[in-house]
């Protein structure tokens, strides 16, 4: 059996949550700017993933970004409560020589 690179393991993510129709909550912080957008992963091409938030989309190169995934025991103290409640897996995604942002998957009811 092939070991897998842990390198891998965010695109897995990915494909993960666009197999399983997952919603997904982009949210971000830029000086001083939040934004929250519930979608989906519409595509996967390559190292290329592309989320769509209704109208909106999102295109991320995983070949220059950073990918690390979490639990949501792993949030932020002063979240974690919340984020265990209603998250099953988040993914902090880093874009060279800006501010990171977290890409949750919703727990299904």
């Amino acid at each position: 059996m092939e070991r897998m690179n842990p390198s891998d393991f965010p695109l897995l993510m990915f494909e993960k949550w666009m197999t399983e129709s997952s919603v997904i909550v982009f949210a971000a912080q830029w000086q001083g700017i939040s934004i929250h957008l519930t979608g989906n992963v519409r595509n996967i091409n390559g190292l290329r993933v592309l989320l769509g938030f209704g109208e909106n989309r999102v295109l991320i190169d995983a070949e220059k970004c950073d990918i690390k995934y979490a639990e949501p025991r792993e949030a932020a103290e002063h979240y974690r409560e919340a984020a265990t409640m209603q998250y099953e897996s988040m993914l902090y995604v880093r874009l060279p020589k800006s501010e990171p942002f977290i890409l949750y998957e919703l727990k299904q009811s």
